[in-house]
Parts: structure tokens; sequence; C-alpha cells
């Protein structure tokens, strides 16, 4: 069985430059982090505006004049979430926004922290990053095609063709990529590395943790359920192992974007909750089988991506990992 006290991450680890007290760093990072995605959220906003300025001036006047009526509001928010979720320029706002979140937590490691960017397990020579990276998203493409593939077998989903357009879908792929990056950075790289210190915590608690985190982030997703939440908590796990033992979140971030990349664009399946637009197949979930597919959560909230998942768990834990030749400085 894998050790995470034998990890290259651990021994990047080094204790904060700064005499700041756990409040206060908790205060600052959220603070960076909302500061830098306020900032990429303005094209949301923009584009809100624009498609749906005939809503937001009545809401607004209703405001003015005291008048503002439980339907404007309702009109208003569901306004905003087709705006947002079901179209492709919201989606590619929201995937590229992401984008500010791994500044944000860059600011953080470097200006909060004193660190260097590889004690959270991101700054690497190229040529081990690269590779770490497409070695991630293959697994990520994989998995998921192996949890759609369960779902065939258990006459769970049909899948078909469909006519995404190719132009959207090196957008989606380049958004993927970016938010695959700024997640694992933030929940693998920083918070990870936080709750493991200098590296005499039990690696274990910090992994459950960062883990947990992470489950969390998507409790407002729609369709969420108490197993989307598991499967969420042991993606969480997946990856964060995966740092463990690669040193770096490069793999971690391969896989993650390619696993929604996979999930949105070439199936045509709902990410965590969030509506698709544009794919290369079409998947259609057969009724009556939530408990299979996740539903309206997408496959994260369902038991064939539990499966899926725990497999890549015990590979991750059980398979030797290759000794690496010395490098030669």
């Amino acid at each position: 069985m894998y050790s995470l006290s034998d990890s290259p991450l651990l021994g990047r680890l080094m204790p904060r430059q700064t005499r700041y007290s756990t409040a206060h760093r908790v205060v600052v990072l959220l603070g960076m982090i909302f500061v830098t995605d306020f900032i990429a959220t303005i094209p949301m906003y923009m584009l809100f505006t624009s498609a749906t300025g005939d809503t937001l001036r009545a809401l607004l006047q209703g405001v003015a004049n005291g008048s503002v009526s439980e339907q404007m509001y309702t009109e208003a928010i569901m306004t905003l979430s087709e705006t947002m979720s079901g179209s492709v320029a919201g989606i590619l706002c929201c995937l590229w926004g992401t984008a500010a979140t791994i500044g944000g937590c860059v600011l953080f490691v470097r200006l909060e922290e004193g660190k260097p960017l590889s004690a959270a397990g991101l700054s690497e020579r190229p040529k081990r990053a690269v590779p770490g990276y497409l070695a991630g998203a293959l697994a990520g493409l994989l998995m998921m095609g192996a949890a759609v593939g369960l779902l065939v077998l258990l006459k769970a989903v049909t899948v078909g063709r469909a006519n995404g357009n190719l132009l959207v879908l090196c957008l989606l792929a380049v958004g993927y990529g970016i938010q695959g990056m700024a997640e694992e950075f933030l929940f693998r790289g920083v918070l990870l590395t936080w709750f493991l210190g200098d590296g005499r915590r039990n690696p274990w608690i910090a992994l459950t943790l960062s883990a947990g985190l992470f489950a969390l982030a998507h409790v407002g997703n729609n369709g969420f359920s108490i197993l989307a939440f598991l499967n969420i908590m042991l993606f969480g796990l997946l990856t964060g192992l995966l740092t463990f033992r690669t040193g770096s979140v490069y793999a971690a971030a391969g896989l993650h974007s390619l696993w929604n990349f996979a999930e949105g664009c070439v199936f045509g399946i709902s990410v965590s909750g969030l509506a698709t637009t544009d794919s290369i197949l079409s998947c259609m979930f057969v009724p009556g089988k939530t408990l299979s597919t996740g539903g309206a959560f997408g496959i994260e909230g369902g038991f064939a991506t539990t499966l899926v998942f725990l497999v890549a768990l015990l590979l991750l834990l059980f398979v030797p990992k290759k000794k690496e030749k010395p490098v030669v400085l």
C-alpha cells in the first residue's frame, strides 16, 4: 500500500514565512479569491445585462419605486440562471473566469504565505509538468468512458450522435482546462498543503479535509444529493492522492479537466449539475434509474461513478510507484 509519508510533495513543504494568525490567513485567502473572481465575472454581468435588459430594467425600476413583487425576483433569477448555464457565452464566461482563482491563489502563496509556488504543488520544470498533465488527462478520459460504458451495460443510458460546433468545443476545452487547474490548485495545492503545515501533520487528515471542502463547494449545484456529495469527495480523495504520488497538482488538474470535458463535451452530460450546450455525443438517461445515472446532477451523482472512483483509488493505493532515476543537475 502506498504510504503518503513517502510523497515527494512533503519534501517541498516549508513553514510559512509570515506570522499571521490562521483567521487572518483565511480572511486574506477568501478576500483574494473574491476580488479576483469578481473582476473575472464582470464580462458575465455585461452578458446578463445585454441579454436580459428588459427584465433587469423592470426589476431596478421596481426597486426604485418600492413596488418589487416576488414574481419580478423569480423572473430575474430564472433569467440569470438560463443566461449563465444555458448559453455558450455564459458557460464560457464561467469556465474562463476561473483563471482569476489561479491568480488569487498565486498571490496568496507568494505574498501572504511567503512561499515559492513549488511548496503548493504548482511550480515545476516543464519537462515533468506537461507529461504529468497529459497522463492525468488520459486517465480522466478513460475513467469517464468507463463510467458511461458501465451505464450502457446496465441499460441506464442511450448514446447517440450530436452536432456540436467544433469552434465552441475547442473554446470549452480550453475553459475546462483552466477550470480544472484552478480548482486543483486551490483545493489540492493551496488548501491541502496548508493542512499539511510543514509536513509534520497527519497527511490522511489533510487529504480528507481538502476533499470534504471540495465536496461542500458543490452543495448548491442542481440535482445535488448525498450520493453526489460522497462521489465528489471520493474524487477529491482521488486527485489528492494523485497529488501526493506525483508531488504536484499537474496530473490531478489534467484528470479533473478531461473528466469534466469528456462528461459535458464528449458525452453531453450535465457537469456536476451544470448544463452543457455542445457535445460530440448525446447521452439520454433512462427514466427510473437515477441511482445509477445521477439524474440532473450528472454522472457524478450515480453509483456507476462510485465504482469507477473506488477502483481508481485502489489502483493508486496498491499499484507500486515506479522508481525514478536520479536527476543530474
